[in-house]
């Protein structure tokens, strides 16, 4: 397998970082196959202002880019609607 090939050779290296492969059915492979406990948001950034907003702190992310299931784990009283864009976010 590709994938398992590269994680070696970046493990012998000891390199980090990113790494992109191209695979269109990855998503339904991933349901079908791995057992999903819950969604979240995802990425660093999103993770840190749910944890400004928990602790009563204010934050500013992008939603244009997130699905329905991510924007579903946000709690209503920290979404601000004055900054969402008409249409964006429903």
């Amino acid at each position: 397998m590709v994938l398992a090939a590269e994680l070696m050779r970046r493990t012998e290296r000891g390199a980090g970082g990113e790494y992109r492969i191209i695979w269109p059915k990855a998503e339904s492979w991933i349901l079908e196959n791995l057992p999903i406990l819950g969604w979240g948001l995802g990425g660093t950034g999103a993770q840190v202002a749910q944890a400004l907003t928990l602790l009563g702190g204010k934050a500013l992310i992008s939603l244009e880019d997130r699905s329905a299931k991510q924007l579903s784990v946000i709690h209503p009283g920290h979404l601000d609607r004055r900054c969402i864009r008409i249409g964006t976010l429903r």
